[in-house]
């Protein structure tokens, strides 16, 4: 009981950490702003967890472990018959990812920061669970459509990474749209990022695509 009671109160921190994200910056979302918006001491958040690292260290690891669940989930109700399908799929997920776990590509970017204040044991822990929900997620994938081999699609989603932070980066940072506030705006941002991000990433596939193609042609 006690126990169970102990992890509930961790996820409502780490729920809390993750709906402040969704609003500001890693820099902004302090132990202290968590401590307020639950009406507790700073100390309680310690008590669950000893630095504002290891905090959004689970923050990372719960926003992985939800994207992964959500793409499982449309995996299975997508059918996977050529490699078009696959592309089409591929493309889906990162429209899931950008609509739904923006909070995700904005902590990520922060990630070195993070595992700076965060024991050795816990960043191998953490990577641990990071790599298993991913294996699950490309077997999934590799038992509906085998057009491509295990390191092909763990490329494919490395890459999707890349482009989603990379882009992510440069569009914060980008002060003609930094310095607005509009909502329309903010929207702008947002359909600009996912346009940039679509792009490249279909531009990779085809590449793969026709490569893999040119290959079978040549044998």
């Amino acid at each position: 009981m006690a126990n169970e009671k102990r992890a509930q109160k961790k996820e409502h921190i780490i729920y809390t950490a993750i709906k402040m994200l969704e609003q500001s910056s890693y820099n902004d979302v302090r132990i202290e702003d968590i401590a307020q918006k639950l009406e507790v001491v700073k100390s309680n958040i310690f008590y669950y967890f000893p630095s504002k690292g290891i905090l959004y260290l689970n923050v990372l690891e719960k926003l992985h472990s939800d994207i992964i669940e959500r793409f499982i989930l449309e995996v299975n109700q997508t059918s996977i018959k050529n490699i078009v399908d696959f592309k089409k799929l591929i493309m889906k997920l990162t429209d899931i990812y950008i609509r739904d776990y923006i909070t995700l590509i904005k902590l990520s970017i922060e990630s070195t920061r993070i595992f700076s204040e965060c024991k050795r044991e816990h960043i191998l822990q953490y990577n641990k669970a990071v790599n298993n929900l991913d294996d699950r997620l490309q077997s999934i994938i590799l038992e509906k459509f085998n057009g491509f081999t295990r390191n092909e699609v763990f490329y494919i989603f490395e890459v999707q990474e890349h482009f989603l932070r990379g882009y992510y980066q440069d569009m914060i940072q980008n002060a003609e749209y930094a310095i607005a506030d509009d909502g329309d705006i903010a929207w702008e941002r947002l359909s600009l990022y996912e346009f940039r991000v679509t792009r490249m990433l279909k531009f990779f596939l085809d590449g793969m695509i026709y490569e893999k193609d040119k290959n079978t042609l040549d044998k």
